[in-house]
């Protein structure tokens, strides 16, 4: 599966590409909300990690924009984990009505990653037990 990783930080962004391979997972890279719209552009993955705070524009305001993009051009919007060191309660809720699916505080580890990505996969499991990889 084709994964998005926007991460401005360069030793954050080596580290989750590492973590996200050693899933099976194919990794794209944006170091910020611009460069990760034009690389949603070229590839439409279905899962993105998204960090929240980034120069240019952050990842709520990517979200926004990405919300808008996928309605206008009938694209499925997809499953975004959504990662900061903002653990507040109140953070992860804007990032759900921004249309991240979950959240991830930094700093967290390659299990938290592999658990938050595994319950993605199942959510998708189709009716007839088939992910989106298998069909």
């Amino acid at each position: 599966m084709l994964c998005l990783l926007v991460e401005d930080d360069e030793s954050s962004l080596l580290w989750c590409t590492e973590s996200l391979e050693m899933l099976g997972l194919k990794v794209i890279v944006a170091r910020n909300g611009f460069e990760a719209l034009e690389e949603w552009d070229n590839h439409k993955p279905p899962l993105i990690v998204l960090d929240w705070m980034m120069p240019k524009m952050d990842g709520i305001e990517f979200l926004k924009r990405l919300k808008i993009k996928t309605l206008k051009e009938g694209d499925k919007f997809p499953k975004v984990i959504m990662s900061s060191c903002l653990g507040e309660e109140c953070h992860f809720q804007e990032a759900k009505e921004a249309g991240a699916f979950t959240y991830l505080c930094k700093p967290y580890t390659h299990r938290d990653l592999e658990a938050k990505i595994g319950l993605l996969m199942n959510l998708d499991m189709g009716k007839e037990g088939k992910s989106d990889k298998e069909e």
